[in-house]
């Protein structure tokens, strides 16, 4: 649940003076302007504008996964771009022959069911960030909104290659209802004991390779083809024994799915971490851009929003390999924290021209599922963001699996 604490919108006349923007501030109560808003009055006034109809992509960055503030205002960002701006599809860094269970459920012509909901989270994103009462409650929301929209629903894709599909999956998925007797065939070489994953991953491929003449086209095959190429990426992203190398591959794998996602001009949304969806470069290393500049750098432009915080953090990380409380605080440097020194108490939504204004630097937080927190910033002419949430303090999400 959001902090009661009370969150301020900056909204920064232009003016010269920091001092005089500031006191010509709107305040304004951010989580109940926007929970209790069925209209969407509030986050279209701030965004409606800055998020006009030729924007097709719209980047939701959070500053830690397992904070409940930015999550809930996240999911309240999406229900405003699907109900007021058309958006409908939703990229998440995770597998997609996961999130194909999601969407059959989602897309289909069941009832809204909140155990359901549950049910699924708890077994497709188990053990991940995504296991919370927070994406049930989004699932829900989604598919009562399908019920409504039958023509013209809202789906899941994930652009994340880990963890790739089994090859129980390729078998059950698509070898068997497209060829069940070369199926038989197969599976009789393999040990009920001992499986080869490589032999019968082999197989696999050269099942897929003979069928291509024939079903290419058809949208089975193209998942077929993505799968592949995921397990594929997957081996080659395990085998890099270089962490840095490792990560700047891993983002352009899930770019390439991103872009591949958005072919069909539906338009889309990306929720990812800070890391992601800001324009950034990995680790001050100009030669290796994030999800973000690698996106902007395939011709994918997109409207990037992260939160951050100023004060402190309690929610949940892993540490010594296991998952559980913990405390972080805001960077001393970043924008947030800097602003906190000034104006006590602060929070709103800042803009690039914001930070002039204010004579801070756009330097963000992210904290990851490890509990390594770091100070962001840019030095390129290019904005790291098109938006800056700013809340005090942090709780931790509600996992579904502890």
């Amino acid at each position: 649940m959001i902090n009661p604490k009370k969150l301020f919108l900056l909204v920064l006349l232009a003016v010269s003076s920091t001092t005089a923007v500031l006191a010509q501030k709107l305040t304004a109560d951010i989580p109940a302007a926007y929970k209790n808003d069925t209209t969407y009055a509030f986050l279209d006034s701030t965004f409606g504008h800055r998020i006009p109809a030729s924007i097709r992509v719209v980047g939701l960055g959070d500053v830690a996964y397992t904070a409940a503030e930015p999550v809930d205002f996240s999911k309240h960002m999406i229900q405003y771009l699907v109900e007021k701006k058309g958006f409908r599809t939703i990229l998440l860094p995770r597998n997609n022959w996961g999130m194909r269970r999601l969407n059959h459920y989602l897309t289909s012509n069941a009832a809204s069911n909140a155990d359901i909901e549950v049910m699924l989270v708890k077994e497709v994103t188990k053990n991940t960030i995504h296991n919370t009462r927070e994406f049930a409650a989004l699932l829900g929301w989604i598919k009562v909104y399908n019920l409504r929209h039958v023509n013209d629903p809202v789906i899941l894709k994930g652009m994340n290659f880990f963890p790739p599909p089994t090859i129980i999956y390729l078998m059950s998925r698509y070898i068997m209802p497209h060829d069940s007797l070369r199926g038989i065939e197969m599976m009789k070489g393999w040990s009920t004991k001992l499986r080869n994953d490589t032999f019968a991953l082999a197989q696999v491929q050269q099942w897929a390779a003979d069928k291509a003449a024939i079903h290419a086209r058809q949208p089975w095959y193209q998942e077929l083809t993505d799968d592949l190429e995921n397990i594929g990426n997957c081996k080659k992203w395990m085998l890099n024994e270089n962490m840095y190398n490792g990560q700047v591959f891993f983002d352009s794998c899930m770019a390439r799915q991103a872009v591949a996602a958005t072919a069909d001009e539906k338009k889309t949304i990306i929720w990812g971490d800070n890391e992601m969806i800001s324009r950034i470069k990995l680790h001050k290393q100009q030669e290796g851009k994030n999800f973000g500049l690698l996106l902007t750098d395939m011709q994918t432009p997109f409207y990037s929003i992260l939160t951050d915080f100023s004060g402190k953090a309690n929610i949940h990380l892993i540490s010594e390999n296991k998952f559980g409380p913990a405390e972080r605080s805001a960077g001393k440097a970043s924008a947030a924290y800097l602003l906190k020194l000034k104006y006590p108490d602060n929070g709103g939504i800042l803009f690039p021209d914001d930070f002039t204004r204010l004579q801070v630097p756009p330097l963000f937080n992210i904290i990851d599922i490890y509990g390594q927190d770091v100070t962001y910033s840019t030095s390129d002419p290019i904005k790291p963001f098109d938006a800056l949430v700013l809340f005090t303090s942090l709780t931790p999400t509600s996992f579904l699996n502890q």
